[in-house]
Order: structure tokens, then sequence, then C-alpha cells
């Protein structure tokens, strides 16, 4: 059975969450096996049964600021990639620099999600030359959108595969 580390430091209310359910479940259905590293295992009831959650487990962690649950999960994320004999495939969610530069820290695979163009982020020379330099190191990036899948090819000279949002079809037909 594939393993996979799906990276979300953060689980909120947005798109980002809906994808991030609908991914994992179907992963789990699959024959995937799936684990959640998070700083809010709150959520877990939006999940299907099977679906492991590693992170934090204390309830002080699920308010906290985005940036402090970054730093608290890429701990756990480096030690216990470090710990396991057998690497799984880091899913990136969220803090994609950082989850690369750990995985591949370890030699571990590593997939990135982009959610947002980078022309909203990217101004910033500094920011935008790290970020052109360890995204290269990623196994695979994933944009949700052509227009994004451009704009990343061109910006920071990399391939992209351009694999549009998820929707769930059970929970479409049963609230129409």
């Amino acid at each position: 059975m594939k393993k996979i580390l799906i990276f979300i430091p953060s689980i909120e209310d947005g798109g980002v969450e809906k994808n991030l359910f609908v991914v994992s479940n179907y992963l789990n259905a699959n024959n995937f096996s799936v684990e959640i590293l998070t700083c809010n295992n709150n959520k877990s009831k939006k999940f299907t049964k099977g679906i492991k959650f590693i992170g934090t487990k204390n309830k002080f962690w699920q308010n906290k600021n985005r940036k402090i649950k970054y730093l608290i999960c890429l701990q756990i994320l480096f030690f216990n990639l470090m710990c396991r004999k057998e690497k799984p495939l880091v899913f990136a969610f969220q803090a994609n620099i950082y989850a690369v530069l750990v995985a591949k820290m370890l030699n571990v695979n590593v997939i990135t999600r982009s959610n947002s163009a980078p022309s909203g982020w990217s101004k910033n020379f500094i920011k935008s030359t790290i970020y052109k330099f360890i995204i290269k190191l990623a196994d695979d990036v994933m944009v949700n959108s052509l227009e994004f899948k451009k704009s990343f090819e061109k910006r920071f000279n990399i391939k992209v595969k351009c694999i549009y949002n998820p929707f769930n079809k059970v929970f479409i037909k049963k609230n129409l």
C-alpha cells in the first residue's frame, strides 16, 4: 500500500480545505495509506475512517496563528520522517517551501499544491528568488488552473501540472 503524508499545518474553512477533504478521502478509498499532519485534528470528522492524524493532539494549538502552526508541524514532519524506515510521499497543501526543504534534506519525495497565483505573493525579489530555487527541488508541482500554470512556468522557469479542483459528486447530489 502506497503511503502519503499530507502536510497541512492549519486546516481552516476555505477552498483549500474542501479540496483536502475530497483528495484525502479519495486516496483513502483507493487503497492509499493516508496520514494528515496538522495542528487542527478537530476537523477529523470531515475525513473518512482510516485516515490517520499526526501532529498536535492538544487543543492549545488549534487557535494559534498559521506561522506558529507551520513551525510546529515542520518540526513534527522532520522528526517523523527521520524516524521512519519506509518513507511516505509528502504532499504539501501549505507551507510548500518549508515542506520541500525538510523532505529533500531527508531524501523523501515531495509534491506541492499551490492554490494561489504567484503574482499576489512573489513581488518581493528576495522571496521570489528563494522560492524559485527551492520549488525546483520538488518532485512535482501542481496548480489548479491553466492561468496559474502559465504564470508559474514563466515566473519560476519550472514545469507544472494543472489539476483542476476536485468535487464531491455524492455531496452535490445529496444537496440538490
